[in-house]
């Protein structure tokens, strides 16, 4: 397991190394390059690989998404059916698909959506210019800024020197937020009357607080640092929630039985309150969700929570409904899902009707190295 984890480790280096360009000038390099011992040139920085509503995706562009998929898309055809990367790994087909074709259609599948974006961010004058040799431009002149400043002695806020792909993404994501904060003012607008309703009808659902619940506990442990004395062994720890269990279905008393089992001779007890119960369902989650669950003088099933190396039984001894959420916190997370749901289906409406036309001469010709 260990050499494989370490194999995937490096290989991802390779990757990276293989797909990540080196810095050229802003303007657009010449023709193909022949590569010695080919039998086709190489393709060109901006071949257009397809085109989308007429936008065209060109080959650096594809390629340095592609970049993102190797890692796994190795990890895939590596786990389910033990292919190491060599000269054979891209074409080799399994199931009737090559790990090349699935790369292909995958960044495909993304880009057409990335390209979907852009064309609204320019539509909405967020990003006037969408072609890839722009963004190339943006880069170059990004990192030459940067490399001045540091040559000056002023502080740099974020790398020295980005990468393309990490540039694309900070582009990217700005111009996404971007995007919807302007739509958000325009066709996405939404009154204070339809925020309250959006509210309101997801009130139970979504802005309901966590009850509060006071349990008691009855627990067997198999950790040495615990403070309770059922510690010998995680068998023993079983034996013993075990017999909790029955004699509880059997009639007796909760609190008997947690005398004979906790260290303190008495149920421990513990209380989630909405902030509580939140926290600790992120360190504990079994343990809470069971709790929430439950109803007053409810008993629980054996509960095991790895993480504290316990075997729990809970009883709900008294459980109070906290109320909601207020609107006026509520009020900017209920603007922002409308505005995302909103973009979403705009978005997906765009996808369904894009006019995607792949080049298949430049196509048939991408190789994953």
């Amino acid at each position: 397991m260990v050499n494989t984890e370490m194999c995937i480790i490096a290989l991802i280096g390779l990757f990276n190394t293989v797909c990540c360009s080196d810095p050229v000038p802003a303007g657009r390099a010449g023709g193909a390059h022949a590569v010695a011992g080919a039998t086709e040139p190489r393709l060109d920085d901006w071949d257009v690989v397809l085109t989308v509503d007429g936008e065209p995706v060109v080959w650096r562009e594809f390629r340095q998404m592609m970049g993102r998929h190797k890692a796994r898309i190795y990890s895939h055809f590596h786990q389910h059916y033990a292919m190491l990367d060599n000269a054979a790994f891209w074409t080799t087909a399994h199931d009737g698909e090559t790990p090349l074709d699935m790369i292909k259609q995958r960044v495909r599948h993304e880009i057409v959506r990335v390209k979907v974006n852009q064309i609204l961010a320019r539509e909405y004058g967020v990003l006037p210019r969408i072609h890839y040799e722009d963004f190339i431009r943006r880069w170059h002149e990004e990192n030459n800024r940067r490399r001045q400043v540091v040559s000056e002695r002023h502080a740099v806020y974020g790398p020295r020197q980005y990468t393309e792909s990490a540039y694309f993404n900070y582009i990217y994501e700005n111009m996404l937020i971007r995007l919807k904060e302007k739509l958000g003012q325009g066709p996405f607008e939404i009154t204070e009357d339809r925020l309250r309703e959006l509210y309101n009808r997801d009130k139970n659902r979504k802005y309901r607080k966590r009850d509060t619940v006071r349990l008691g506990q009855i627990a067997a442990c198999w950790n040495p640092r615990s403070q309770t004395r059922n510690c010998s062994s995680r068998q023993e720890a079983e034996r013993l929630i075990q017999q909790a269990r029955q004699r509880i279905q059997a009639g007796e008393g909760f609190d008997q039985v947690a005398k004979s089992i906790n260290a303190s001779r008495r149920p421990y007890e513990q209380t989630f309150d909405h902030e509580g119960a939140m926290a600790e369902v992120q360190r504990y989650p079994s343990f809470v969700e069971q709790a929430l669950r439950l109803n007053v003088g409810d008993v629980s099933e054996v509960i095991e929570e790895p993480r504290m190396q316990m075997l729990v039984i809970l009883r709900v001894i008294d459980k109070r409904t906290a109320g909601y959420l207020p609107f006026e916190e509520m009020r900017s997370y209920i603007k922002h899902r409308h505005i995302d749901e909103q973009y979403d289906d705009l978005v997906a409406d765009r996808l369904k009707n894009a006019d995607v036309r792949v080049n298949e001469s430049i196509w048939a010709r991408i190789r994953a190295k």
